[in-house]
């Protein structure tokens, strides 16, 4: 019995990729056969969870028709959140957390804007994409949205350095903070005391800034702001950190490598990712991974 739920949901999980959340629904219902067993028994809780599924349906049907790139988890999502969202009191003196699409269509006197960091938000899969350029676009938009709800004050924030999936990131600053103009920025420092933005950015001239000035500007913001090539950011370890880029690579695509964790597999893309390349390997065992080459630590086997 578990095996054949296995193949169930595995089935399931295929037909995601291709029929869409109303198709893949459908399919959901017609295979386990659910809404038959409720016609079967009968009862008024039987009928009311056959109304609480109809109900989903026109939900999945509505979103579709509305969403421009429909997906089940950002279905799943507005779904979850839609009511605590409808129970919010905007009168309560509270800080209320939510995602940037449950914030569609409200308010708030001032918004904080986190994890405004390459990797973070856009998010690592959107820049590593086959179609990178549009699904950066859709997370612009996005932050666009979240961008628009502070009424007041907005507040964006981002970390040199952050653990995700057990490993420290030294990511640069969000190319969306990047494409602001600088003369609607107020760039602060960092509460360690460290040096912040601020002291690495050329403060704009007061007024319109010259064109050449106001690039030099950006260039700079682009490239230093979150420059972590010397001895104040280092890798685990305590050892200055320098990505593939700085390292140089001694494998190719192509070639045969070693990981430390992964085991043995074949090079078989090398992309520019900004600071580092970021490098896919096809391993024998632990499958595809993608991941940047300064931590990698891939040795070439041949």
């Amino acid at each position: 019995k578990m095996e054949a739920f296995v193949y169930l949901i595995a089935d399931f999980r295929a037909r995601a990729e291709y029929a869409g959340i109303s198709g893949l629904m459908n399919a959901i219902l017609e295979e386990t056969g659910y809404v038959r067993e409720l016609e079967e028994e009968g009862t008024d809780e039987a009928q009311e969870r056959i109304e609480n599924i109809n109900e989903l349906i026109t939900k999945i049907t509505a979103y579709e028709q509305g969403a421009e790139h429909p997906n089940l988890d950002e279905f799943l999502e507005e779904v979850s959140l839609v009511a605590d969202i409808d129970n919010l009191d905007s009168r309560e003196d509270t800080v209320v957390l939510m995602t940037l699409h449950a914030a569609k269509g409200l308010e708030f006197p001032t918004v904080f804007l986190t994890g405004m960091e390459d990797g973070t938000f856009p998010s690592y899969m959107s820049i590593v994409a086959d179609d990178s350029a549009e699904a950066i676009e859709e997370e612009r938009r996005l932050c666009y949205v979240g961008m628009t709800r502070a009424m007041r004050e907005l507040i964006l924030t981002g970390a040199q350095t952050r653990m995700i999936r057990g490993q420290t990131q030294y990511n640069k600053v969000s190319r969306f903070i990047r494409e602001i103009p600088m003369e609607m920025l107020n760039i602060g420092t960092d509460d360690a005391g460290g040096a912040g933005i601020r002291e690495r950015v050329p403060k704009p001239k007061a007024g319109k800034p010259e064109r050449g000035a106001f690039a030099k500007a950006r260039e700079a913001f682009r490239e230093k702001a979150y420059d972590f090539s010397g001895t104040s950011a280092q890798a685990p370890g305590g050892a200055p950190f320098r990505s593939g880029k700085e390292q140089g690579l001694s494998y190719a695509e192509g070639d045969r490598v070693r990981h430390p964790k992964f085991g043995e597999g074949t090079v078989r893309r090398i992309a520019d990712g900004g600071r580092d390349y970021e490098v896919t390997v096809e391993f024998d065992t632990a499958g595809t991974r993608k991941m940047f080459a300064g931590f990698a630590k891939l040795e070439k086997i041949f």
